[in-house]
Formats: C-alpha cells, structure tokens, sequence
C-alpha cells in the first residue's frame, strides 16, 4: 500500500492552505493600518471622526429601563460603577 502520493498530497494542501492564511492576515492588518496611516500631514482621523472627544468625561443624562423581572432601574443606582449599554434589535 502507498501512501507516499496522499501524504505528499496533503502537505501540498497544508501548505497552500498556510500561505492563503498569511497572506490573508497581511491583507486585513494593511487594510486596517492604510485607513489609520493614511491623510495629510497634520490631519488626525481620530479627531476627525469623533473618537478622541469620547475621552472627555461627561456624566450620561439619567433614565430608566425595565429589567428583565419587570423592575423599573434607573441610570442614577449604579453611580461609581461602570456600567455597559448594549442596545440590540431585531428587525
């Protein structure tokens, strides 16, 4: 019985599909480094789209919500903490 041809085979595949694999992942860390890399000399992408403005504190405006037991929360109880909004739908 000769398996020289299938192994052979196999590591041919193995190894192309290794270099697709690289080369893919060079390509999405291009694709997010020119957006970033990119503009004129002074320009800032950051500032431009709004990000860095996140990084000044504000205190978010107070509302409540209805937990999932139907129990009404407010915003103002979890002061001190950190507190994740996730907003979702489903359309």
């Amino acid at each position: 019985m000769d398996l020289g041809g299938k192994s052979k085979g196999n590591l041919a595949k193995r190894f192309m599909a290794k270099r697709i694999r690289i080369f893919t992942i060079a390509v999405v860390v291009w694709a997010v480094g020119v957006p970033l890399g990119s503009g004129y000399a002074g320009d800032d992408p950051l500032v431009d789209a709004g990000v860095l403005k996140l990084l000044e504190r504000k205190k978010a405006p107070d509302f409540s919500l209805e937990d999932p037991d139907g129990n009404r929360v407010k915003l103002t109880e979890f002061r001190g903490k950190i507190v994740l909004l996730v907003f979702w739908a489903t359309w």
